[in-house]
């Protein structure tokens, strides 16, 4: 393991969120209250009322799916707390201690540092050495290419092969890699074309999701591994563009 390494920052990153999750070994005791205590201890951070989610699962191909063959399931309820701009969030539930950022991002000493806080104030919930079964990291990116007719290799190293032998212009497409990594990492990459937002141009997703499962790991253990998956999620994502893309997120 060699911890962290820091690699030039980007003058305008196209990180449109970021989060890290940490997964409980075991579930801690969780009532009506526990919302409400847990809120307490973080406001002066995520001062809005928190908001009651429900974790959803597909499954494909699986007895009892439906005539897509994708059967989908609802999980946990978890809790999201944010600040007044959404701008800053965090997650929590009997098995999930997690925080995230949406633009502009700032740093992964930043929000690594927001996970130690967050666990911190949270220590009547989850104690005060919580033990963690797994971590995972997700940078969710768009890119935002000029206007017009646009060759994709340009830009990713990823083709995007459309019919007639590859000739014909896209209206749409997605692309989802999940791959296991060395050490019992995991990786899922999800190349997309996007609807535009208000931003003029041609827009397009590169959702990179790492994983690593743990035995009972420390906090500091924890973070460790997430220090690895943030290295492998840096050199995917330059893997993944070319200096053409890289020139869009600079200045001048």
């Amino acid at each position: 393991m060699t911890g962290y390494k820091a690699v030039p920052a980007y003058e305008r990153p196209p990180i449109e969120e970021a989060i890290v999750q940490l997964r409980l070994a075991e579930p801690v005791p969780w009532t009506v209250a526990t919302p409400g205590l847990a809120f307490a201890a973080i406001e002066s951070t995520y001062p809005t009322s928190p908001e009651q989610q429900q974790e959803l699962s597909a499954t494909v191909g699986a007895e009892g799916t439906s005539g897509t063959g994708v059967k989908i399931q609802q999980g946990a309820t978890r809790f999201l707390f944010k600040d007044n701009q959404f701008r800053r969030f965090a997650i929590l539930s009997d098995r999930i201690i997690a925080a995230g950022v949406r633009a502009p991002y700032t740093s992964w000493n930043e929000l690594r540092e927001r996970v130690v806080d967050l666990a911190a104030r949270t220590s009547r919930i989850y104690g005060d050495s919580p033990r963690f079964s797994g971590v995972s990291i997700r940078y969710i990116n768009r890119v935002i290419l000029p206007e017009g007719p646009v060759d994709t290799d340009e830009y990713f190293t990823t083709p995007v092969v459309t019919a007639g032998g590859g000739n014909k212009p896209f209206r749409s497409f997605m692309s989802q890699v999940e791959t296991v990594l060395d050490e019992g990492r995991t990786c899922r990459v999800v190349f997309a074309s996007l609807e535009p937002d208000e931003r003029p141009g041609n827009h397009f997703l590169l959702d990179l999701d790492f994983g690593q499962q743990l035995q009972r790991a420390s906090l500091k253990q924890a973070l460790a591994q997430a220090d690895e998956l943030k290295n492998e999620e840096n050199r995917e994502f330059e893997d993944k563009i070319t200096d053409s893309a890289r020139r869009l997120f600079v200045d001048g």
